[in-house]
């Protein structure tokens, strides 16, 4: 009696683990380059707009607009990688995208946006007290750029592992 309520309990929780996954309604990649793929146009698109966003040769209300484009942009991507299984069970690179999405758009919000403003400021300035200003500027964007290398090698080095663990190769 004890072997058949087992085997029952067995098969009922078999049966519940195999439907389950059945009706995971989320985007699914067989191959391992599709998944690498769908994830770096996103990642690229991103950085498309981030590099647009600071842009100098933009005026100050265009760059302010490609801000807000760069935080929409990564609103959408984030939901569009939070609708993607992880891949063989890895979801190690989404994991990472997902945190530079976020840090992108926390930086879109505030640290470009400040910058641009101070460059705005540079530029509609009397010129008084241009020094400190270009130093403020330079500081401004010197620590952008860092903080936005660092979180993209952060997801060069997850990619890298993934690729290592699912045996695909990465062309620079």
């Amino acid at each position: 009696m004890k072997f058949v309520f087992l085997f029952c309990s067995m098969s009922l929780a078999l049966f519940m683990v195999s439907c389950n996954q059945n009706n995971d309604k989320r985007k699914s990649f067989n191959d391992v380059v599709e998944y690498n793929d769908f994830i770096v146009d996103h990642i690229e698109k991103v950085n498309a707009v981030y590099t647009q966003a600071l842009d100098t040769s933009l005026s100050i209300e265009e760059a302010l607009k490609a801000c807000d484009e760069l935080t929409q942009l990564c609103e959408k991507s984030t939901l569009e990688l939070k609708n993607i299984q992880p891949f063989d069970g890895d979801s190690s690179l989404t994991m990472q995208t997902l945190q530079y999405f976020q840090y992108m758009k926390v930086n879109g919000n505030t640290k470009i946006t400040h910058f641009l403003n101070l460059e705005d400021r540079y530029l509609k300035s009397d010129f008084t007290d241009e020094e400190a200003l270009i130093g403020e500027i330079e500081a401004a964007i010197g620590k952008i750029n860092l903080e936005q290398e660092i979180e993209s090698e952060k997801v060069n080095v997850v990619q890298k592992k993934f690729a290592t663990k699912h045996d695909m190769l990465i062309l620079n």
